[in-house]
């Protein structure tokens, strides 16, 4: 009788972890869910304030009497952050050194790589190629100069201009990619579409005739 008992405490507590054991991946699953979540939503945020950026600095460029290609190029060069991988030039990156294995090795290359300044190679050669892609006289100087894998999502500058109240009225859209894990989870489409739209004062009327020789 006592060795029933013992037996059958020991199958009731081996159910017991079997089920809190269970229930702890359950509990550990939805939480890295909703992280997942919220760290989508984070970057969908930061992804809307870069378009935002983007278009304004694309409607200065208007207003101080730049021409249609010059503000198409601005905000392709302001949205940057939302371009996605860098696709021309090619750039190869250098071999890492995360794999040393010792916490000292690992601490000083951490702090290397946050006391220098520019932060890498792929920062530099941006930094030469964008003064040639704003300088670039038609469209077809332009890719070999820099491209992005997703700049193209990002649509053509809709400008309106009202010379009776002298402002203007710029506005993109993009139909940013979702490559977050799961992000199906939460959201049925490959991509979501993020708007900005900006208006300014429009000053170049007031002092100067802008060509505008279009796209």
């Amino acid at each position: 009788m006592l060795m029933w008992v013992a037996a059958a405490s020991r199958s009731h507590r081996g159910n017991k972890a079997g089920q809190s054991l269970i229930e702890s991946c359950i509990v550990i699953g939805l939480t890295c869910l909703i992280f997942l979540g919220m760290f989508q939503v984070s970057q969908l945020f930061a992804a809307k304030e870069i378009l935002t950026y983007a278009a304004g600095r694309g409607a200065r460029a208007r207003t101080v009497g730049f021409n249609s290609f010059m503000v198409y190029k601005t905000i392709r060069v302001g949205a940057i952050p939302n371009a996605g991988l860098l696709i021309s030039p090619e750039f190869t990156r250098g071999p890492s050194t995360w794999n040393i294995d010792t916490p000292e090795n690992i601490w000083g290359t951490w702090r290397a790589a946050l006391g220098t300044w520019p932060p890498g190679e792929q920062y530099l050669l941006e930094r030469s190629r964008i003064p040639l892609y704003l300088g670039a006289d038609y469209h077809g100087q332009l890719d070999p100069i820099l491209d992005y894998e997703d700049w193209d999502t990002i649509t053509r500058p809709n400008l309106i201009e009202n010379d009776v109240s002298q402002d203007l009225s710029l506005r993109i859209s993009q139909q940013y990619p979702l490559r977050l894990p799961l992000h199906r989870t939460f959201y049925a489409a490959e991509d979501m579409t993020l708007e900005a739209e900006i208006k300014m004062e429009n000053h170049y009327p007031v002092y100067m005739y802008a060509t505008d020789e279009g796209y």
